[in-house]
């Protein structure tokens, strides 16, 4: 009888891939980028519970490289990742968390993001947060979503477009909300 095949990825231990994040010393294999795709939930909660100790440098680059991926292959998913990192207490690695999800189907993360538009400092993660509500607006116009919920998305747009906020957030309402 023959033994089932695993494909390299499946070999890598979960642990290795946790000491290489946290090892600042060396270069991240990117093997180890696709080990993290489709993490289950114990996988993730390890990486959970090691998260703020890796670099910062690093936690940045790597969702850059997690998006980098997720855009050039289809079959891959970071998602859990880049939802964790939405609340991640660097702004960098929150707008490239933001930036990344959008590819997802998370119409349960409207709320988040409404509210992000509300209470985020950072300008940048504000600006990505209101183009990625454009995605949502048209998915309200294909009847992918509620009446209400795009409409309370147009509200909160139209607000933002109305304040005397950052040129840029607002700037990016206006393109969503087109």
């Amino acid at each position: 009888m023959e033994e089932p095949l695993l494909s390299p990825l499946e070999e890598i231990p979960f642990d290795e891939v946790l000491v290489a994040l946290l090892n600042e010393d060396e270069v991240l294999d990117p093997i180890y980028l696709y080990r993290l795709s489709d993490i289950n939930q114990d996988n993730l909660s390890q990486l959970m519970g090691i998260w703020e100790e890796i670099n910062i440098i690093r936690r940045r680059a790597l969702l850059e490289d997690l998006e980098q991926l997720t855009d050039s292959n289809h079959l891959l998913s970071f998602e859990p990742i880049f939802r964790y990192a939405l609340k991640d207490l660097d702004d960098q690695v929150r707008f490239f968390a933001t930036r990344a999800i959008e590819v997802f189907d998370t119409d349960d993360l409207v709320p988040f993001f409404l509210t992000v538009l509300d209470e985020e400092e950072c300008v940048d993660v504000q600006a990505v947060t209101a183009s990625v509500l454009g995605k949502y607006i048209y998915r309200g116009e294909l009847d992918k979503l509620s009446p209400e919920v795009k409409k309370e998305i147009e509200d909160k747009l139209l607000g933002v477009l109305n304040s005397e906020g950052q040129d840029e957030v607002r700037r990016r309402a206006l393109e969503a909300i087109s």
